[in-house]
């Protein structure tokens, strides 16, 4: 199951710039931006999948002077590229390049859209497409949507308005992300919960904006990436059953890590164990490389 704020079809253009983008207190809300003692930044990551042939693929990290993100991914396959308050995601499938472009914005602000490094945290985003004919250059655009949020005081992300839907954030007492309830006409139908998490730097707890510069994120690994400061060890997606209005566990999400002598994990091993008619698991590395 794919918790999303976009639909089943765009999903399609969406998973493969989306698959893998991995908060504390700071003057760059809901973006991580929390460095620790001894900071690091990732330069690359090497993802491989078990029993899947199209792996492993390698992705890079590109900074500014002031370890600002301004791109990452691999080109040719999917790229994100970053200059807030704009966050371009492109998805190369054979002739076709499709690019989803996010602005941030805040209500209060005259000019419409807000640098996600400002410290005020953006009150939504609006999201166009584009899609390109490699063969003949010509461009097909459309203003997908525009979805909305609310904060907490301290600038974390609340909840999110999308396709009718409120997807709702709650943190544990470390400021982590603890819950996220999917909410439909008042109703919850899912959730998604962070049952524990390590004391060690997440790969990305140093990049400012990082939660912007990901977004949306999609899959479990990403939504931990961009709401946690630590990394997530148990974290379970849950079902309402509208028969008998209780909580049934879909997915579970467990992670190992090996640590470098700064703490940041260098490889991190996903087990995901989908609880449907047949219980099915499956095995995800992701092996990362640091720079000071």
């Amino acid at each position: 199951m794919k918790r999303s704020v976009f639909s089943n079809a765009s999903l399609v253009l969406l998973a493969s710039s989306l698959l893998f983008a991995g908060c504390h207190k700071n003057n760059t809300p809901g973006g991580n931006g929390n460095p620790t003692l001894n900071v690091m930044y990732p330069t690359q990551l090497i993802y491989s999948e078990s029993g899947n042939n199209n792996y492993p693929f390698t992705w890079t990290y590109e900074y500014d002077a002031d370890n600002n993100l301004v791109k990452y991914g691999k080109e040719g396959f999917t790229l994100r590229q970053i200059s807030s308050p704009g966050v371009t995601a492109t998805t190369w499938n054979g002739n076709t390049a499709t690019t989803f472009g996010y602005t941030f914005r805040y209500y209060d602000n005259p000019n419409g859209a807000i640098s996600f490094y400002s410290g005020l945290p953006p009150t939504e985003v609006n999201v166009d497409v584009f899609v390109k004919n490699l063969e003949t250059g010509v461009v097909n655009s459309d203003h997908y949507n525009t979805f909305q949020f609310t904060n907490y005081s301290n600038g974390f992300l609340q909840s999110e308005l999308a396709f009718g839907r409120n997807y709702n954030y709650n943190y544990d007492e470390d400021e982590n992300l603890k819950e996220i309830d999917y909410v439909e006409n008042g109703h919850p139908y899912s959730r998604i919960r962070v049952v524990s998490h390590d004391d060690n730097p997440s790969p990305f707890v140093a990049i400012k904006g990082y939660r912007y510069a990901s977004y949306p994120q999609v899959y479990v690994p990403e939504i931990c990436a961009a709401f946690l400061h630590n990394n997530p060890i148990h974290v379970v997606v849950e079902d309402l059953d509208p028969d008998t209005n209780q909580w049934k566990l879909y997915e579970e999400d467990d992670f190992t890590y090996t640590y470098n002598e700064e703490g940041y994990p260098t490889t991190i091993q996903l087990t995901i164990t989908y609880h449907t008619a047949t219980i099915t698991h499956f095995t995800k590395t992701f092996n990362y490389t640091y720079r000071h």
